[in-house]
């Protein structure tokens, strides 16, 4: 059986709904991994694709539906922190300017339970927030590319 993988960055704030770097990682390393990608798993998290999920989250608070808002993200975090907490190591691709969210949380899950993050960070590493690049490095290991 093959070790899990988990593939974690922005996808609220890339525009391509963070799709992009996981297709192009994916068949690089399918091979000695499975692979965990959070856009894939997005329709059994909340009935939509990523960019539909995005959209109906910023509806939700633009509109004060907190209620709807609370209950969708309920689903989507259960789920992302079950697979972080699966898998064998996790993969994190960032940019400086992220906005990063779950993400965040998601890399401090990795220190509280062990798990080695492999990160590659798209730009300057020196123009990342000090928190966030404090936790990385915590956790794990740089890839420059």
């Amino acid at each position: 059986m093959k070790p899990q993988v988990y593939l974690i960055g922005s996808m609220e704030s890339a525009k391509d709904g963070g799709t992009g770097w996981r297709e192009t990682l994916t068949p690089k390393i399918e091979k000695w991994y499975k692979i965990i990608d959070p856009c894939k798993l997005e329709p059994s998290k909340t009935g939509m694709d990523v960019k539909e999920s995005i959209e109906k989250i910023k509806s939700y608070r633009r509109g004060g539906q907190w209620d709807n808002f609370k209950q969708l993200l309920h689903q989507i975090i259960t789920a992302d922190l079950k697979a972080v907490k699966q898998a064998k190591f996790v993969i994190l691709y960032v940019k400086p300017e992220d906005k990063l969210g779950g993400t965040l949380e998601e890399i401090i899950r990795c220190v509280d339970w062990h798990k080695r993050l492999l990160f590659i960070c798209d730009g300057p590493i020196s123009e990342m927030n000090s928190w966030t690049l404090y936790r990385m490095l915590e956790a794990g290991t740089k890839f420059d590319n």
